[in-house]
């Protein structure tokens, strides 16, 4: 499944400043784009998900996940 993530904030984990007015586009879980949202074309069909207000870092779930899961054992 693709989704366009339409986000008012990306913290990218590679030491650069935030970005504002993000567009994140996902296939499959994998981030396949990224940028501001006039540089990222959303796919036809995609699941728009608008999250205005939100900050998005990716990866920090699964990492989240990832712990939860060990914690269980």
């Amino acid at each position: 499944m693709t989704r366009a993530f339409l986000v008012g904030t990306v913290i990218d984990g590679t030491g650069a400043p935030p970005r504002e007015w993000c567009t994140v586009v996902t296939e499959g879980g994998r981030i396949t784009a990224y940028g501001v949202r006039d540089e990222v074309e959303v796919p036809h069909g995609a699941e728009v998900v608008e999250a205005p207000d939100a900050t998005l870092i990716p990866g920090l779930i699964d990492l989240a996940c990832a712990s939860s899961r060990e914690a269980r054992r």
